[in-house]
């Protein structure tokens, strides 16, 4: 029996995953070993999404949106760059209900590549969650730690793209 443990293989990041269920299975699978009395129902709590929705996701039935992505990133303690790849994964599904513009065979726009490839695209959707942020690019700009000018163009892409709209009271809001 010591000899099969030893002979399972552990996955030690995200970029050993060919997709966002492997890596997440995989998670569910280490934790299981470690706990039989660990639940899927625990694990989407851990990572801040229903059950149903991590059984989807798990079953290739559903595709992992990016504001899932962020959750499963914050909960799994993931670099910068271990997010992005998340994010890249996401983008590449295969799943039936993945969005065209992110199938392999297409080509990414200049807009969804951006958002896929800076983290701050992401980071600054987070930021309107809070109350005190404006809109406004010198206000984003220091939050966040990048340039004014890539504040502006990070806005103007959430915009272009539908990531972001005027709520009530004129404050952004995500969608």
């Amino acid at each position: 029996m010591a000899e099969l443990k030893t002979a399972t293989v552990v996955m030690d990041s995200v970029f050993d995953a060919k997709s966002v269920s492997e890596y997440l299975r995989r998670e569910l699978d280490r934790r299981l070993s470690v706990n039989p009395r660990y639940s899927l129902r625990a694990f989407a709590k851990h990572l801040g999404m229903s059950p149903g929705e991590l059984s989807e996701i798990l079953r290739e039935k559903r595709p992992i949106s990016a504001k899932a992505c962020q959750k499963v990133a914050r909960a799994m303690d993931l670099s910068p760059t271990e997010f992005k790849h998340l994010l890249v994964l996401s983008a590449t599904s295969e799943t039936p209900m993945a969005a065209p513009v992110f199938h392999p065979s297409n080509r990414l726009g200049e807009d969804h590549f951006r958002l896929i490839s800076d983290w701050w695209c992401f980071a600054l959707i987070s930021l309107l969650d809070l109350e005190d942020v404006r809109w406004e690019r010198a206000v984003i700009a220091k939050k966040l730690g990048i340039t004014p000018l890539q504040a502006q163009g990070t806005m103007e892409r959430l915009e272009r793209l539908g990531l972001v709209r005027r709520g009530v009271g004129g404050h952004m809001v995500s969608t």
